[in-house]
């Protein structure tokens, strides 16, 4: 069995121990096995590719539920991800250009015409 201890897994998944093991309680990243008698936990090197994904996931932003329909290959899961990155990516720079202009131009002014009406109860 070529398995490896959490924390050298950790460094090579670029994980933490503490991520791998709230991973692990999720159910996302099960080790490979767990010792009985001391609880250390073991992974297979094979994992690295999903633990690698769930941390460039994560990098995103992208909520652990969500992370987790990806892993199990839900149908679209990923390209609904790149959908919502896309959106929140137009919406950034909706919001920079707005920025932009307020720090060149200032604030927007806006005309105001003074009207002046009776009362309604006086028509």
């Amino acid at each position: 069995m070529d398995l490896l201890p959490i924390g050298q897994f950790a460094r090579l998944s670029r994980l933490s121990v503490k991520q791998l093991r709230h991973y692990a309680d999720l159910g996302l990243l099960p080790p490979a096995h767990v010792d009985d008698d001391t609880g250390y936990r073991y992974y297979h090197p094979s994992q690295a590719r999903q633990a690698m994904s769930i941390g460039l996931l994560r990098s995103l932003d992208v909520p652990l539920a969500v992370i987790a329909q990806v892993l199990s290959g839900t149908a679209g899961a990923l390209g609904q991800v790149r959908d919502d990155l896309d959106s929140e990516l137009r919406r950034r720079r909706r919001t920079l250009a707005a920025l932009e202009k307020v720090m060149a131009d200032g604030l927007p002014s806006a005309q105001v015409r003074m009207v002046e009406e009776s009362p309604a109860w006086s028509r």
